[in-house]
Formats: C-alpha cells, sequence, structure tokens
C-alpha cells in the first residue's frame, strides 16, 4: 500500500498546473496528493514503528513526532 501510496502522490504532484488553472483542478490535485501521503506515510511510520525494539519505543514515537510537526508540515 506504501508503494500504492506514493504513486498517488507522484500522480497529483506532477500534473502540470498553469495560470488558468482553476481553483476546484487546485484543490481536487491536493486532495489527491494528500490521500498519497496518507496511504503512503501510513504504512511506513506502522513499519518502522513495528521494527523497533520495546525499550526504543518511546524514542521511536518522540522521533515520529518531531518528524510530523516539523519537517512533514
Amino acid at each position: 500500500m506504501a508503494i500504492t501510496g506514493m504513486v498517488i502522490l507522484t500522480l497529483g504532484t506532477v500534473v502540470f498546473l498553469t495560470e488558468e488553472s482553476s481553483m476546484i483542478i487546485i484543490t481536487i490535485l491536493y486532495a489527491i496528493k494528500m490521500v498519497g501521503v496518507s496511504l503512503g506515510l501510513m504504512n511506513v511510520t506502522t513499519s518502522g514503528m513495528n521494527s523497533l525494539p520495546l525499550d526504543k519505543m518511546s524514542h521511536g514515537t518522540a522521533v515520529n513526532n518531531i518528524f510530523d510537526r516539523y519537517i512533514l508540515h
């Protein structure tokens, strides 16, 4: 599902917008892009957290929160 999400993200990003693009087209492309982000990152985050040993889980959660708050948004 992560690959599907990244493909959707790419399709929503690569589409060429012009100066004449309407707000509806821009909104639809942004929604497609956000669906791709959610499908891709949800699985990657879960897989990454599952690979951590239990004693490192709290550190992984903290790093995930930092990335989510400051880098992804």
